[in-house]
């Protein structure tokens, strides 16, 4: 499913990208299918996190796009292919995240900082010091990762 889902991400967007009259169309066909077919295998309480990120990444997509206009999309619309993009990119992080160490999480923060900090330094990316915030937030609270944290 991880393989299907990286082709699923990278075909639709070079499709939306290259095939200017049917990309998205095909694109979204794509993205909802797999969707679709993840939620079909999914059991009750992965049905609900999926369902979640689906309705959380649709209220945002419209909201930080169409609402505050924070970013446009080439069509000037949100392509049908983006809410589910943000449930299957949810799905393959979930699945990575559990089978990487607990040390990993010091170097991939270490690493988005980074980038972080050079992609708002340049003026490319102006919203990623506050998402960068909001990671470091989260890793704080979780209690998922209270072993990698030595407050005693």
């Amino acid at each position: 499913m991880n393989a299907l889902i990286v082709f699923t991400i990278t075909g639709g967007l070079l499709l939306d990208y290259h095939w200017l009259l049917y990309g998205q169309a095909a694109a979204s066909a794509m993205a909802w299918l797999v969707c679709l077919g993840l939620w079909a295998r999914a059991d009750a309480a992965n049905r609900m996190a999926l369902f979640a990120c689906l309705v959380i990444a649709t209220a945002g997509e419209v909201f930080l796009s169409l609402v505050w206009g924070l970013y446009q999309y080439r069509l000037e619309n949100i392509p049908f292919f983006v809410p589910p993009g943000h449930v299957l990119l949810f799905y393959l992080g979930t699945q990575i995240a559990s089978r990487m160490p607990d040390r990993a999480t010091t170097w991939i923060a270490t690493l988005a900082a980074a980038l972080t900090a050079v992609l708002a330094f340049s003026g490319r990316d102006t919203l990623g010091p506050l998402l960068l915030a909001l990671f470091f937030l989260c890793l704080w609270v979780s209690p998922a990762r209270s072993s990698t944290r030595r407050c005693s």
